[in-house]
């Protein structure tokens, strides 16, 4: 399989699996030079509506709890910033973006992390190949015992 990791417009290279994982390299400012690191993204961002402003606090009330976040308003939409999601508040709508897994350690070389990211995003897709395949194998297993008649059961 042909792996590229594009970046368009000055964004993070990146490639959209077939899994519908989004694998990105980033970079990270260490000192005065860059390193360079592998993500994950397996989460599409969820929305929700609510029928009410109290609904929606009461969510997020929920959400927040005992849990360290910090808070920013921009325009009419408020952020709340959590480890591993972000809340975003637009009047009774709420939407949910959930942080990318860091699957890789830190690259001092864009290429090594480029190479390793191949490299994994196509272990990555073997596995889920062989997964759907083995899906697929069982499916057809169910369907077969499903299709026999009893006839066929009792001779066996």
């Amino acid at each position: 399989m042909n792996i590229t990791f594009h970046g368009v417009d000055g964004r993070c290279p990146h490639f959209l699996a077939p899994n519908g994982v989004n694998y990105i390299i980033r970079d990270q400012k260490v000192g005065s030079d860059y390193q360079y690191y592998l993500t994950a993204d397996s989460h599409k961002p969820k929305v929700l509506k609510f029928e009410s402003n109290d609904d929606v606090d009461a969510f997020i009330d929920g959400k927040t709890d005992r849990r360290r976040y910090s808070v920013a308003k921009i325009d009419d939409k408020i952020g709340y910033f959590m480890n591993h999601v972000t809340i975003i508040k637009e009047n009774k709508t709420v939407t949910l973006r959930y942080t990318p897994d860091v699957v890789s350690g830190m690259f001092e070389s864009y290429v090594d992390c480029l190479n390793f990211a191949k490299e994994y995003v196509a272990g990555e897709i073997e596995q889920f190949d062989m997964m759907q395949n083995r899906q697929m194998d069982m499916t057809e297993f169910f369907t077969q015992i499903n299709n026999k008649s009893e006839e066929e059961w009792e001779r066996e």
